[in-house]
């Protein structure tokens, strides 16, 4: 029973710790939105997209069904 619980525990904090690199990676991309729109490399509409989508795919990560 312990083997399965630790199996079960182990997997638990893998799908955990993929969650918590996702969105790290979608706060980066959003820390390099900023900066391309600071130099003048992206619209302020393009940003507002970007945001828009980056914070999408994070509410749906961390929405728990």
């Amino acid at each position: 029973m312990d083997l399965k619980r630790n199996q079960t525990n182990e997997l638990f904090i893998r799908r955990l710790h993929t969650k918590i690199l996702y969105i790290e990676a979608c706060a980066f991309s959003l820390e390099n939105a900023i900066l391309l729109h600071e130099m003048g490399q992206m619209t302020f509409e393009e940003l507002e997209t970007h945001v828009d989508a980056q914070l999408k795919k994070i509410v749906k990560e961390v929405k728990v069904e």
